[in-house]
């Protein structure tokens, strides 16, 4: 009986701590919307996908160009490191305070801290986590840590 029970033990503290795992990793919310997504906020915004994005802000920024195509424009302070990842080129700006504009095929932009915006068009998707609001099309919210992804298409 010792042994039964000490086994039900074991599979009850795993089966607790698989559902609280389950429970920790829940996925981001998500939003779908066409025209211009906009966001302001504090946290870190990923894009990924083709078309416009021009954001400000204060901290790390990370552009990659994927598709040989990228026009970027970044204005401000920040020490920036330019390196090959696979058939990438990205473009980091630490200590980046100030604005930047990207545009192109297969691009994907990170942002990482205070005081950020985002204007973006094309088709592709954004992770918003923090603490901010946004905007696309009729559709309003909020970001929060857990994150909302939005889906944009023109």
């Amino acid at each position: 009986m010792n042994k039964r029970f000490a086994v039900l033990t074991v599979l009850a503290v795993m089966l607790t701590a698989a559902l609280g795992f389950t429970a920790s990793a829940q996925e981001a919310e998500a939003a779908v919307g066409t025209g211009t997504l906009t966001a302001e906020g504090d946290g870190s915004i990923r894009l990924r996908g083709s078309g416009q994005v021009a954001l400000t802000g204060n901290g790390v920024l990370k552009i990659r160009d994927c598709g040989g195509d990228a026009v970027i424009e970044v204005t401000g302070e920040g020490l920036h490191v330019m390196r090959s990842i696979g058939d990438c080129v990205q473009h980091k700006y630490v200590g980046f305070n100030g604005s930047a504009v990207v545009s192109g095929q297969h691009i994907k932009v990170v942002a990482r801290g205070t005081d950020l915006t985002l204007s973006a068009t094309g088709n592709g998707a954004v992770l918003l986590k923090g603490i901010g609001t946004y905007a696309i099309g009729d559709k309003t919210g909020t970001w929060r840590e857990r994150g909302v992804e939005v889906f944009l298409a023109e």
